[in-house]
Formats: structure tokens, sequence, C-alpha cells
């Protein structure tokens, strides 16, 4: 991938501006959706909610909930209210606005570090990534060159799955999957870069398990046609440091859906087995009516 596009990860994703007192900017990539991507509003807001707090606290969970469509030719305004100050923790709720428009809330809650027990209940293990193919090599080897437009080509995440792709059809009774992931390009040490990397990182494929187990065609959804899906909300908790530019295994299903709503969930790995993240996430994916054609087939979040 080109150094322009990781660029706009680093430039346009982890940088946010700071614009008076407990107000930051951000900005969206010149070249990516065609609304303002989940992923995004949730790693800005990680990145506004730490201007405000003290250097020794890291993020150790985000909670999001998307309310509207973005523009992203828009700047994002998004607004931190120091909801709690402690000894060893402090929260932070940060709303994402476009003008008066609230695009989305974010609770994040900060720690400082102390030494306690380790333990993990799960370690998943997977062909090495360099031996698998990278996402647009796969969708090139499936579609040609009649990739479909929303398809998500130019990524600054580089994805190599590892069980199965949405747009084949599914294996039989397994609605998960194992991909690596991992920032494409260098970045800096900052803990907090590698957290809005991964922050950005993990709304992008949450849906995929949906087409799993569910007779529902993924060029259908990312087109459009017969279905509209968004995210709902999305929750990530960071349990052990990491760097967001190394590999990462990550392992993700569908726990539950009902009422239109889908559950899914997953975890990332180091390459040497450690857990270093959680990711849940509920979606609402609904069959299109035909009486409202041009309906939205995505919103803030991740059904693309």
């Amino acid at each position: 991938m080109s150094s322009d596009v990781f660029g706009w990860l680093e430039r346009d994703v982890l940088a946010v501006g700071v614009d008076g007192t407990d107000t930051c900017v951000g900005t969206s990539p010149p070249s990516t959706f065609d609304r303002l991507y989940g992923g995004q509003l949730v790693a800005q807001s990680l990145l506004s909610a730490a201007t405000t707090v003290s250097d020794d606290r890291s993020i150790h969970s985000a909670h999001t909930y998307f309310c509207r469509v973005g523009d992203p030719t828009t700047p994002v305004t998004y607004r931190v209210h120091r909801v709690h100050e402690a000894r060893r923790f402090s929260t932070r709720v940060v709303e994402a606005n476009q003008g008066e428009r609230v695009l989305s809330t974010c609770t994040v809650s900060f720690h400082v570090p102390s030494e306690g027990l380790e333990f993990q209940s799960l370690r998943v293990t997977a062909p090495a990534p360099d031996s698998l193919s990278t996402r647009p090599e796969q969708l090139g080897a499936r579609f040609g060159d009649r990739v479909p437009s929303n398809a998500g080509q130019v990524w600054p995440i580089d994805i190599r799955y590892v069980d199965q792709t949405p747009w084949l059809p599914a294996v039989p009774s397994k609605a998960g999957n194992r991909l690596w992931v991992r920032a494409d390009g260098r970045l800096g040490d900052d803990p907090l870069l590698h957290q809005g990397a991964l922050a950005f990182a993990s709304d992008l494929t949450m849906f995929e398990p949906i087409m799993y187990a569910h007779d529902i065609s993924w060029e259908g959804l990312i087109q459009g046609e017969g279905f509209w899906g968004a995210s709902i909300d999305h929750a990530i908790w960071f349990h052990r440091p990491f760097r967001a530019d190394g590999w990462l295994l990550h392992e993700h299903d569908l726990s539950a859906a009902s009422s239109g709503r889908y559950f899914t969930s997953g975890r990332y790995f180091k390459q040497e087995g450690e857990l270093v993240a959680t990711v849940a996430q509920e979606i609402v994916i609904i069959v299109a009516d035909p009486a409202r054609p041009g309906a939205p087939h995505s919103t803030a979040g991740s059904a693309r």
C-alpha cells in the first residue's frame, strides 16, 4: 500500500487538533467511505479524551453510541466532558458534533497502570500472516476488475483473512473468522497512537460474521441492495500494551441475533499469543423497504 494511504491514518485520523478548552477537531481522510466511518469517530473520541488527562493514565475502555450519519467532507468537533476524576481512574464523555448534529457519544475510561495478577482464558493460533494474501488481492481474485465500489479497497489497515472471506459462500455452522490486522506503516512509540489505530481498525470487519451465519449477500449489503445496516454501538477494552503496526490476530464471531439486531464480538492477540484487546458491537440489519428507494445502507458504523 502506498505511503499516501498510510499517511491519512496518521495525519487525518490520529492527529486531532485542540480547539479551546476540552474541545478538539478531527478531519476525515481524503478518500475513503461515502459517509463518515464509525471507527474514525471512536478513534478520534479516544484521542480527544486523552488531551484532558495526565500522562500517567492510559485508556482501558471506550463505549461509543452512534447517533447520526456524518459527512466526511466536514470537520467533526469533539466536546469532552470531565465526568469523574479519582486517584487511579478518570472518566470522560466525548460528544462528536457536526454543527448542531450529534454524531456519537463515547465514554472513555482511563486507569493508572499497576502491578497485578496475570491471566487469560483463551489462546488462538493461525497461519503466519505473510503466508496469506492481502485483502485487495483476495478481492481481486474474486471480482477481477469489477470489485464493488463500496468494498473499501483503499484502507490504511493491512488485513489477511485466515478462514474465510465474507464475499464467498460461508463455511457451514461457522459464524466467525480469524484475520490478521496491522496498521500499514510505522507508527510512533506513543501507546495512545496504537490504541487509536486499533480503535479505527476494530470497526472495519465486525459486521462480517453476520454474513457467515445468515443468507445475507455481502455485495447486497455493502451496495444497499435488499438490506441496509448500521452499527448501533461499539465497545473496546484494552488489556495489555501492544503495537498496532505489528501483526495482531483478530478472532471474531456472532454471539446473538434478535429483533433485527446482531451482537458480534472479537479478540485481538499478539503473535506470541497474548490477548491485548476485546471488542464488541451491536449492529442492526433491516430488509430494505421497496417503497423507500435510496434508503441508506450504512450510517456512522460498519455495515459497508
